[in-house]
């Protein structure tokens, strides 16, 4: 009988803490049943850490670089922000290069929900990005939101070796473009034109 209630406290925690793993877990959406294919969605704090992660900035200045941005959002943009209810999207999107790498564009955008009814914001993407693993990526990404996604452009090369940098995402409307640099790069890997493709969203 006292092992059967010591057992108690040790059952409980094992399953609150297997309860919140699953809870983490059901936030992220799978797409097309590929491991690495997914949206989940983000509080403030998770997506400014999350960018941070990604981008390899400090969180300070992550949030900085979002409050500046944040100034430049126009009237309508204003507008659907402070009468709906709006969040934070991450997406990994995977990359064909060749059936043996397939590397992933994440992007980190706002999603809108007013009712049933779900939108992604046109503003700049927060964070648009190469997650190239041993590979460096060379190139431009030109991604365009549209209402329930987005069109994704990509347009470079890979190569085995050399320092790759986050040049930034510029743009207007809806359309914007991330261009990544390859320095001192050797041993090239591939050249790699995806075409216009589409990357549907769940706001």
């Amino acid at each position: 009988m006292k092992k059967t209630l010591l057992a108690i406290p040790v059952l409980l925690v094992l399953l609150a803490s297997n309860g919140a793993a699953l809870a983490s877990e059901s936030k992220v959406k799978k797409v097309n049943n590929l491991d690495d294919e997914y949206q989940v969605e983000l509080t403030y704090e998770e997506a400014m850490q999350r960018v941070s992660e990604l981008s390899g900035e400090p969180v300070e200045k992550v949030k900085e670089r979002y409050q500046k941005e944040n100034q430049k959002k126009n009237s309508l943009s204003l507008m659907a922000t402070t009468s709906s209810n709006c969040h934070w999207i991450e997406t990994s999107t995977n990359i064909p290069v060749t059936s043996s790498y397939q590397p992933n564009l994440s992007a980190v955008l706002e999603g809108c929900r007013n009712g049933s009814f779900g939108w992604l914001t046109t503003k700049k993407p927060f964070y648009v990005g190469m997650i190239a693993d041993n590979k460096k990526f060379d190139g431009d990404i030109r991604v365009e939101v549209k209402g329930s996604g987005f069109n994704y452009l990509i347009n470079g090369s890979f190569h085995n070796r050399g320092t790759m940098t986050h040049q930034g995402t510029t743009g207007v409307n809806a359309v914007w473009t991330t261009t990544y640099a390859v320095s001192s790069s050797s041993d090239f890997y591939k050249s790699y034109y995806s075409g216009l493709k589409w990357r549907a969203v769940t706001p």
